[in-house]
């Protein structure tokens, strides 16, 4: 069998040594296409990013990374060293949106502040928008108008939770993000963790 990590075109069989049955010619440029889109579709909600996609023997094979969102709260542990930087996925890309951005900014210890932005420098690949906007936390450019519906039931699911904390609009917002990207969400906040396995959400909690 091929590697876990590889979409492979559902019409292409497999051979009995694992490889793929089947001549050049069902490598074809429109089989290549329909791989492609597939490939789209799929890694829209499986939270994969499609990096390559090639022409290997008589398969077509595309290559993806997953993504990880991460709570503002492990760039704060990993700067305390109660998260070491091999204790996150190896697999893939870590995300944010500016909301976390935000939340590591309001740090008043001028020193702290830097070095957890040094840590977010060396960890985040990517900056990602938010799905709703909300008046008062959200910035222009950095959030999309959507209805609200997946933000507003993770809200009231952590207000239920933790008796309605000042922070549960910008966690709504942020597990928002990975429930509609399909991201797995890191995060050492128990009810934020909660709330978004609640809503579908995968989750790789650390309980430090």
């Amino acid at each position: 069998m091929p590697p876990p990590n590889r979409l492979l075109h559902p019409t292409l069989l497999y051979s009995p040594g694992g490889g793929l049955c089947g001549s050049i010619e069902d490598v074809q440029t429109s089989v290549l296409a329909v791989v492609l889109s597939v490939v789209a579709a799929v890694s829209t909600r499986a939270h994969l990013t499609v990096y390559a996609t090639k022409v290997q023997g008589h398969g077509v094979y595309a290559e993806f990374t997953m993504n990880y969102l991460v709570d503002t709260c492990i760039i704060n542990k990993l700067v305390d060293g109660l998260i070491e930087p091999e204790d996150l996925p190896g697999d893939g890309e870590f995300l944010m949106s500016h909301i976390q951005i935000d939340e590591l900014n309001k740090t008043k210890d001028e020193e702290r502040r830097a070095r957890l932005f040094l840590k977010f420098a060396k960890t985040i690949t990517q900056v990602v928008p938010t799905e709703t906007t909300i008046l008062g936390v959200s910035r222009l450019g950095e959030c999309k108008l959507g209805d609200g519906a997946v933000y507003s039931a993770i809200k009231a699911e952590l207000d239920s939770l933790n008796g309605g904390k000042a922070n549960n609009t910008m966690d709504a917002l942020i597990a928002e993000v990975a429930v509609d990207n399909g991201y797995t969400l890191l995060t050492a906040d128990f009810y934020l963790s909660e709330a978004a396995k609640a809503h579908g959400c995968t989750v790789r909690y650390w309980q430090t």
